[in-house]
């Protein structure tokens, strides 16, 4: 019956079924496991059940094949290797875990005695599934665990260096953090025989090696890379703050001016930089843009792009107006961007009359970017304003006919004495400045987005603005929670009775406890007859880092109307079954606040 279906259609049916599910089916018979087995084994995914032990990644499941006659891994293209990122861990590599009698599995016990690191047992356990996969059949391979990489895999003599080089994905995320790293002990990635990469991502690097190692990579791939994105940790260290403000350091081993992009980018013998002919996407963040933008430009065909990402990366005003001047049209679909929009930090504390006036004057290198081209679908933007809100909008309207997703998210500087946060950037208030969004909400009625995120809603005076705009599916209520864990639920939560304890969670309120507070009912307006008719979820909170601080975020879904209540919580393993998981996670998390990886361990482990 099944082998009468087309292949399609077969494919469409078993796509829903879990993992455990296809892998009884494929022991029913022979015919059944020629058919799963393609499915079943294409792509390995194995993911950390955290990240205070992630040399215990479980692939006993795949152990048990070693040796069969069954040959299942003859089908795997893909295999990612992930582990959370929840906290924001001071030391992560497990390079400083060591195993113990107690840690060994069952079909360890042989190796009582042998005492590895946590890297060294990781490459153990990982060694046996690699090896049962056919020579250069390997699309794509993801270490997504935030730790060193073990030379068996990547090494002078690695696995996949040496027996899978036809890879065309790779992606990293590696141990900034490790001691061995800051040291400069940890051995070389030789990366530069794969020469087939089509899409690189590489985050948390900071070691001269690491350095090194991407340096080869991208000699060896620029010509046809489509793909490329590039996360140096934190914008506050040696590649971000010094460089933006021309603050010396007055150390040998950190670097200066632009150098660390000039290093990066792969040259000709002549000198010149050779040119990412195929690139389409570009993602680069905590690193320096200055003096190079002309250069950047040119190598890496910006008027081609159809995704740009910048996070905190200074000069990028300054790219904006190259591209400008340049007069080549964009053709960008998506734009993320996490800048200030600011001519320095001084000027901020110690305020020149005559110098801000002529800044208001002058009109944002962001903006006239947004009013050079049109036909963005995506565009995510938060900012440390120089303009007033209502010019930014002026450019988000000019992309009004083709707009389907867009956040907003505006901060500043704390200069309140008696604030906690006093000099540190905040969320901007919108109570300070009344009416500021309202020319944004004007704009948004005639507009088609479906998604929208935005930083400083007021639940209470909003809602008439926003009934305007019935395009909106996705409402995210943004807020930066890990400058004031308790700011949310005090701001919010505000009609708990007096001497009720502070919760750590929302599970904590009962729903008689939630019935009055603002928020819930801003949600049974959102969701009601006269609210946003085509909402479906409404978010609150902060989803960055696989919802680092979940706790106080909050989701809530449209139901079956009711005389109680329009709308239910919603669970997170709930968007993990929706057909558009991945752009939901990546809507509610773009532009995080914080590093993926503790600065603490980020800064210091520069190159020299």
């Amino acid at each position: 019956m099944f082998d009468s279906l087309p292949r399609e259609l077969f494919n469409a049916i078993v796509s829903n079924a879990s993992h455990k599910d296809l892998k009884a089916l494929c022991q029913v018979s022979k015919q059944f496991y020629l058919l799963i087995a393609p499915i079943l084994f294409h792509t390995i995914t194995i993911t950390a059940e955290n990240e205070w032990s992630i040399e215990e990644l479980d692939t006993r499941p795949y152990e048990s094949l070693r040796g069969s006659k069954l040959d299942c891994f003859k089908y795997t293209r893909h295999i990612y290797l992930k582990a959370p990122f929840n906290s924001n861990l001071n030391a992560r590599c497990v390079h400083g875990t060591f195993s113990c009698k107690a840690t060994l599995r069952e079909s360890e016990k042989h190796l009582e005695g042998w005492h590895p690191n946590g890297v060294e047992l990781l490459a153990y356990r990982l060694m046996p599934l690699f090896e049962q996969l056919e020579e250069d059949t390997l699309v794509s391979f993801s270490w997504e665990l935030g730790t060193c990489i073990p030379q068996e895999l990547l090494g002078p003599r690695g696995y996949l260096t040496e027996r899978q080089k036809a890879l065309e994905s790779l992606s990293l995320i590696t141990g900034a953090s490790c001691k061995r790293n800051m040291d400069h002990q940890a051995p070389s990635l030789i990366l530069w025989k794969f020469m087939s990469l089509r899409k690189l991502s590489w985050k948390s690097l900071r070691s001269r090696l690491e350095i090194e190692s991407l340096c080869t990579l991208l000699k060896a791939n620029c010509g046809i890379l489509k793909e490329l994105e590039l996360d140096f940790g934190d914008p506050i260290g040696p590649v971000g703050w010094q460089l933006h403000y021309g603050v010396p350091t007055g150390t040998a081993t950190e670097p200066t001016g632009n150098s660390l992009l000039k290093h990066i980018l792969p040259r000709s013998p002549s000198g010149s930089a050779k040119l990412f002919s195929s690139l389409n996407s570009l993602s680069l963040s905590a690193i320096s843009l200055k003096g190079m933008t002309e250069e950047i430009a040119h190598v890496f065909h910006v008027n081609r792009f159809r995704t740009l990402k910048l996070h905190n990366c200074p000069g990028t005003l300054d790219f904006f107006t190259t591209i400008i001047d340049a007069e080549k049209p964009l053709q960008l679909t998506s734009l993320d961007l996490m800048l200030e929009d600011l001519p320095s930090l001084r000027l901020q504390l110690e305020p020149d009359t005559d110098k801000l006036d002529y800044l208001d004057s002058m009109e944002s290198p962001l903006i006239q970017l947004l009013l050079s081209f049109q036909g963005l679908e995506d565009l995510r933007i938060m900012l440390k304003p120089k303009m007033v809100t209502e010019k930014y909008w002026k450019g988000i309207y000019n992309h009004k006919s083709t707009l389907r997703r867009l956040v907003y998210h505006e901060r500043e500087i704390d200069f309140d004495v008696e604030s906690r946060n006093y000099m540190r950037w905040i969320d901007k208030e919108h109570w300070r400045y009344p009416g500021h969004l309202i020319y944004g909400y004007r704009l948004l009625a005639e507009m088609q987005v479906e998604w929208f995120g935005i930083s400083d809603l007021q639940l209470e005076t909003d809602m008439l603005k926003l009934a305007s705009s019935p395009t909106i599916t996705l409402l995210h209520v943004r807020r930066t929670t890990s400058e004031s864990p308790w700011r949310d639920l005090e701001d919010y939560i505000d009609t708990i009775k007096e001497g009720y304890p502070s919760p750590e969670t929302w599970e904590e309120y009962s729903e008689k406890d939630l019935k009055g507070t603002i928020l819930f009912k801003f949600a049974q307006w959102a969701f009601g007859p006269h609210g946003l008719s085509n909402l479906q979820i409404l978010a609150f909170g902060d989803f960055s880092y696989d919802y680092r601080y979940g706790a106080l975020n909050l989701l809530l879904c449209r139901k079956a109307p009711s005389p109680r209540m329009n709308y239910r919580r919603m669970g997170r393993e709930e968007i993990a079954l929706s057909e558009k998981s991945g752009l939901l996670v990546d809507f509610l998390s773009a532009c995080p606040t914080e590093t993926l990886l503790s600065k603490r361990n980020l800064r210091g482990a520069f190159p020299g």
